[in-house]
C-alpha cells in the first residue's frame, strides 16, 4: 500500500475554479470495487468528519482511475474526487482538509 502522505503530495489537480474555502461538507465521489471492505471503512472516516460521500461501485477500478487522471502506478484500492482533486487510497481526513 502506498504511503498516504506521498500520495497526497502527488495528487492530481482536476479542473479549474477550485474554492480555497472548501471544507468538510464537500461531496467526495469514491470509485471502488464492490468487493473491498476497507473502502467502506474509509468512507465512514470521511462521513464522520462531515464530508458527503457518494460511493460508486465499479468493476474495473484501474479504468475508473485512468478516466479520473490518476496514474496507474499510484493506484490503490479506490480513487476519490473532491473539489476538483483526485485522491488515491486511504488519505487521512486531516490531509484532505489541509489540501482543500
Amino acid at each position: 500500500m502506498l504511503n498516504p502522505v506521498l500520495v497526497l503530495a502527488l495528487i492530481t489537480a482536476f479542473g479549474a475554479g477550485l474554492s480555497s474555502a472548501a471544507t468538510a461538507g464537500e461531496m467526495v465521489d469514491v470509485y471502488k470495487s464492490p468487493n473491498c471492505g476497507c473502502c467502506g471503512k474509509w468512507i465512514d472516516h470521511l462521513k464522520d468528519a462531515g464530508f458527503e460521500v457518494r460511493a460508486h461501485n465499479v468493476m474495473d477500478v484501474p479504468a475508473a482511475r485512468k478516466q479520473l487522471g490518476m496514474p496507474d502506478r499510484l493506484g490503490s484500492c479506490h480513487t476519490a474526487k473532491v473539489a476538483g482533486y483526485v485522491v488515491e487510497g486511504h488519505v487521512p481526513v486531516a490531509d484532505i482538509q489541509r489540501l482543500l
